[in-house]
Formats: C-alpha cells, structure tokens, sequence
C-alpha cells in the first residue's frame, strides 16, 4: 500500500493501492488525491519522507508521500492578463505554469471576466479542459456588466461565437444551459442571433428550453 500524510499535520489522508500509481507520473496521483480532498493537482505539493519534492513528471516509487496544500496566490492585473493571453491563443502549457503558482482559477479580472470566459471565446479547447480540471466554475458569470449574477457565462460566450467544441465540453462538465443574461439572453439566442446553426442545433438537441 502507499500512504499519503500530511505534511502539516501528520495526518494520514489516503491508503492508495501502490499498483495502481508506482512507476506513474506523480500527475496520475495528483489527480486520483483531487478527487479524494477537493484540491486539485494545482494545489498540491508532494513530497517524499526525505523532503524531496515530487513532481507532476517524475515518477512516484513505493514510499510513502507527504501532501501540502497551497493557497492561491492573487495574480492582480499583470498575472490576469498573462491568464487570459494564454487562454486567448489556448497555450495550455503556459497555462500549465500559472495554474500551479498556484492561480486561482475563478478569480476576475479588470474587466470582471475569468480565465474561462476567455478560453470559452476564443475557442480554446485545451486551455478550458484545463481550467475545468483546476476547478474553475463553469457558471461564473462576467460581471463587467455590474451584475455578478446575471452576466454572460462561458457557455454564452462560447455560443456568440460559434465555439461548437467548447459549448460541448462546457454542457459535458454540466454548465446551466438555459441561463439568461442582464437582457434576457440564454446561450441558444447567442448562438441563434449571429447564425451559428451548428450550435443551436446542438444546444437544441442538448434539452435546452426552447421558449425561455
């Protein structure tokens, strides 16, 4: 068995199966543990019992590991703007780098939107697929409109703009697809008012309310 304590506290969080994860990347328990303490991968620092720190890539022996939980660190206005840059062109490895600082995924920017908003706009796939994986809130509205909670979401974003692939990934991690605006907009009129047919057809299919 593999055991992994708390660098803190001492205190046992999980008994693995060491079949399971010796010999894998350090990744493949990060996100098994994610799972386990609501923490995920990008939060967590392992270490072995000789303080060695294990990385994402390096492969986890038969020890027993020490876990830490990090805080985000606030990334302010030039840590947002690398965020939502890397999100734009979907450059998921430097996402990567700054999700590990670790950044918090639901923080807003000056503009009130979340690296989210602008991975779902701009069509980039991999970088929304990873900022789901670091828990980012697949609901979080854009509040540059002064309302927090009626504010496009991704989803709306993504369905202005004809992001068929995101709209799908954002439904598949359970996004509120009849979720209106500050006008009274569902992400099936956005999609519809620019003549996205693909992704009406989609969000149609998808169960959304056709009169809201």
């Amino acid at each position: 068995m593999l055991r992994v304590y708390s660098a803190v506290s001492g205190e046992e969080i999980a008994v693995l199966d060491a079949e399971e994860f010796v010999g894998k990347e350090a990744k493949v328990m990060k996100q098994f543990l994610a799972t386990l303490t609501g923490c995920s991968r990008f939060r967590q620092k392992l270490f072995s019992r000789d303080t060695v720190e294990i990385r994402d890539d390096d492969v986890v022996l038969t020890d027993d590991v020490l876990l830490v939980k990090l805080d985000f660190e606030r990334s302010g206005e030039q840590g947002m703007a690398a965020i939502s840059a890397c999100c734009t062109k979907d450059d998921v490895k430097a996402l990567e780098q700054l999700l590990r600082l670790p950044h918090d995924p639901n923080e807003k920017d000056t503009q009130g939107c979340t690296a989210l908003h602008y991975g779902a706009r701009s069509g980039g796939c991999q970088c929304v697929t990873l900022l789901l994986e670091a828990r980012a809130d697949v609901d979080a509205n854009d509040a540059s409109g002064g309302d927090r909670n009626l504010g496009p979401t991704a989803l709306h974003m993504a369905a202005l703009q004809g992001q068929l692939d995101v709209v799908r990934i954002l439904l598949e991690a359970g996004a509120e697809k009849d979720k209106t605006t500050t006008s009274g907009m569902t992400p099936l009129h956005c999609a519809a008012c620019n003549g996205f047919v693909e992704v009406v057809r989609f969000l149609v299919e998808a169960g959304v309310e056709m009169d809201k």
